[in-house]
């Protein structure tokens, strides 16, 4: 089982389900990533509309989930297809959830890989040239 924590992983595979919440149909976006040297994992994205509180500024779960989407590589076209998804990278967080007696390993959250911002250049006139940015 693929341990608890932040992982890089790539992207394999999306779907598209409606789950019942509160007696209503609500849309979720599933997608599996594969761990590198793990294997794959999977997590669910809520698609709802009617969860937004305007007064508090919290914005609906589909907006938050959009959003998420856009940061890891979709295009942002409402064509149901969610094109630049498959293939991207991506920095997983895996927790494990318990459920009928056995422990699964499942996504809490999908974020874009972390990049290394440093410029190297400065790193070796400040350093000299054995310091190497992280990869």
């Amino acid at each position: 089982m693929i341990a608890e924590g932040t992982h890089d992983a790539v992207i394999l595979a999306f779907a598209l389900r409606n789950v019942t919440v509160r007696g209503k149909a609500t849309p979720v976006m599933d997608i599996t990533a594969n761990v590198k040297g793990e294997g794959p994992v999977r997590g669910s994205m809520f698609l709802n509309d009617d969860d937004a509180d305007p007064v508090k500024g919290y914005k609906s779960s589909r907006d938050r989930s959009f959003d998420t989407l856009r940061r890891i590589g979709w295009d942002g076209q409402p064509d149901g297809q969610f094109n630049g998804l498959v293939g991207k990278p991506v920095s997983v967080e895996v927790i494990h959830k318990a459920s009928n007696g056995r422990t699964f390993a499942n996504v809490k959250s999908f974020r874009a890989p972390v990049k290394s911002s440093v410029d190297p250049a400065a790193a070796a006139a400040l350093f000299g040239a054995s310091v190497k940015p992280f990869e």
